[in-house]
């Protein structure tokens, strides 16, 4: 799944939690995607006021996780683009590992040696390869 339907998966799943299931804004949802509308997405959840994520929400991080997350990322990039994540582009990558990365970090934080490892193996493997 490429990073742009991820996003919208997730915007999807954001909606249905605030308006439910059998709703206007799924009916809406699903008209759109049935013409193949997928270039309004974004301007389709800004108008029912759907968030790009909530990561706030559902996973308590503060300032000292990101800046983990920032430096394995910065450390798996350092001999080829230094990649140098800002708070979105990083919420919107965490987004993208696999559930239980996301959980061991909920449940450990960021700053779990064994979790840094596991973010550096994944982007090397997943991002740095593509």
């Amino acid at each position: 799944m490429n990073k742009t339907k991820t996003i919208d998966y997730y915007r999807f799943s954001l909606g249905i939690k605030k308006y439910g299931y059998n709703s206007e804004f799924r009916k809406a949802y699903e008209s759109m995607t049935a013409q193949l509308r997928h270039d309004e997405l974004n301007e389709f959840f800004d108008e029912w006021n759907v968030p790009y994520n909530d990561i706030s929400k559902d996973y308590k991080f503060n300032e000292n996780d990101w800046a983990h997350f920032h430096d394995v990322i910065l450390d798996a990039t350092y001999h080829d683009d230094k990649v140098d994540l800002n708070q979105e582009q990083m919420e919107q990558l965490f987004l993208e590992l696999p559930e239980h990365m996301k959980n061991d970090a909920k449940k450990w934080g960021m700053n779990d040696t064994p979790w840094r490892d596991t973010l550096h193996m994944w982007y090397k493997e997943n991002k740095m390869n593509n």
